[in-house]
């Protein structure tokens, strides 16, 4: 009974932080690390770090158990919802970039007297492309950051 509720609590647990987790990872990498909590831009690893335990104490809870058919449902339960947690935090990522992207809009149309510049220029051509270019966007600095790292 014991390792049901630790599967549970840390499946729970995993979904939140890590929804959270690949969002602030999204929307920094497209640009605005200013949507994201300080701790996060500080340490990024220490918050994957958690996101990953959670995960992994989940597993372990499932390879642990003593009931029957745990495995059996507990792995395709984990690796539905870690598909879910990455897809659906990618798109809290692009739904947040674009609110960002609305809102500098909203704001250099509401101001005329201030000069946007290029990012305002930016932020208007972003509103026009669709979420599948937003993520091709985000591959594309994902890969140029791998081989920056390099």
């Amino acid at each position: 009974m014991i390792t049901i509720i630790i599967f549970a609590m840390f499946t729970l647990l995993y979904i939140v932080i890590g929804l959270k987790v690949k969002q602030w990872e999204v929307i920094t990498t497209l640009g605005f690390p200013t949507e994201t909590p300080e701790g996060y831009l500080k340490k990024p690893s220490s918050y994957n770090l958690v996101r990953t335990s959670c995960f992994v104490i989940a597993l372990l809870s499932v390879v642990i158990s003593p009931y029957r058919y745990s495995a059996t449902l507990g792995f395709p339960i984990l690796g539905l919802l870690w598909f879910f947690v990455n897809n659906r935090g990618i798109n809290r990522g692009i739904k947040e970039y674009r609110r960002v992207m609305k809102e500098t809009v909203d704001y250099n149309e509401a101001n005329p007297s201030e000069d946007g510049g290029e990012f305002y220029e930016h932020a208007k051509r972003s509103l026009k492309i669709n979420d599948d270019q937003i993520y091709e966007l985000y591959k594309e600095k994902i890969k140029l950051q791998s081989a920056l790292q390099k």
